[in-house]
C-alpha cells in the first residue's frame, strides 16, 4: 500500500460565551488558541463588552470554553 497516508483531523467547537453576560465569541482565526498556547497556564483572559474579565481555554476534547475568574 505504497503512497497511502492516513490523516487524522480533530475539529473542536470554536465558539464560547462570556460566563457573565453570555456574549458569544468565535475563534475563527485561532487568535485565542495561539494566546492559550503561549501561556504556561494554557488559558487567556478576555475583557468582554459587558466590562467583566473572564478566562478562556480549550477542554480535553478541543472545544473552546469560557469560564469565570475568581
Amino acid at each position: 500500500m505504497e503512497g497511502i497516508r492516513i490523516i487524522h483531523m480533530s475539529i473542536g467547537d470554536i465558539d464560547f460565551k462570556c460566563p457573565h453576560c453570555m456574549e458569544r465569541y468565535i475563534d475563527e482565526n485561532d487568535v485565542f488558541l495561539k494566546k492559550c498556547n503561549r501561556n504556561k497556564s494554557h488559558y487567556t483572559k478576555i475583557k468582554c463588552e459587558c466590562g467583566e474579565t473572564f478566562g478562556m481555554t480549550f477542554d480535553y476534547k478541543g472545544n473552546a470554553v469560557g469560564f469565570e475568574l475568581k
